[in-house]
């Protein structure tokens, strides 16, 4: 029995001197490309451990690097105020939000947008579209969900009066004043209304005809699609005709 009982504590002490054994050496690892550089397969080897209870066989692998997915969340997207032109067409540009790329990369980011419609207003919506990204670093990122919605203002697009000549000699015919509308690209509106009103003459699109002063008003006739900032007002004046008085006399 003695006997028995000393080969199982012989057992045992063997047997934690087999579990507690450690393997010496470095372990080598080979990569088949530059560490983190681009994304990718890399195959991997390792060498170099040493153990005097153990060999070692040694099974190469593979590292797979997949690019980080950027969604329209991580970009700054910003949309420019522009003046009323007639379209909803709008100016974007994107940036990557702080924090989105790893390490000190950098990406070009292009972004397309449009406004909800062509109206003048402020914080409209403007829709946008990530289209791409750029850089030395940017195979190393791929686009998942490109779209959103920011905020931009439509201002007024301000249109020039101008009048023609606004005196006249009496004749009994009507006496309007010639009126231009240009905006700040010199294209010329025809859509605008003209009224003429006095202290005896209510105010009206139709031109006087008689002898006296005349308050004249142009603005632009679709204040709601075109909304021009100016409203230009002039007067008139019909004179009395003085051949006739000359005449009389």
């Amino acid at each position: 029995m003695e006997k028995e009982e000393a080969k199982k504590k012989n057992a045992l002490k063997q047997a934690a001197k087999s579990v507690g054994t450690t393997a010496s050496g470095t372990v080598g690892r080979e990569f088949g490309k530059a560490i983190g550089k681009s994304i990718g397969e890399y195959a991997v080897s390792v060498s170099g451990l040493s153990s005097d209870t153990y060999s070692f066989v040694y099974e190469p692998g593979t590292l797979t690097v997949n690019p980080k997915t950027l969604n329209a969340s991580d970009f700054t997207v910003t949309a420019a105020e522009k003046t009323y032109d007639g379209n909803t067409t709008a100016s974007v540009t994107a940036v990557p939000a702080s924090g989105k790329l790893v390490g000190t990369d950098t990406l070009t980011v292009t972004a397309t947008g449009s406004f909800a419609d062509a109206n003048v207003g402020n914080d409209k919506d403007v829709s946008f579209t990530i289209t791409g990204i750029s850089g030395v670093k940017a195979n190393n990122y791929v686009l998942g969900t490109t779209t959103g919605t920011v905020k931009a203002n439509i201002k007024k697009m301000p249109i020039s009066f101008s009048f023609g000549t606004s005196e006249f000699a009496y004749d009994g015919s009507k006496k309007s004043v010639a009126v231009s509308a240009v905006d700040k690209d010199n294209r010329v509106f025809t859509d605008y209304t003209v009224k003429y009103k006095s202290a005896t003459y209510t105010e009206s699109t139709t031109a006087p005809t008689d002898v006296g002063t005349y308050t004249v008003k142009a603005w632009v006739s679709s204040i709601d699609k075109i909304t021009a900032n100016d409203t230009l007002t002039e007067t008139l004046t019909v004179n009395p005709d003085l051949n006739v008085d000359a005449q009389q006399v």
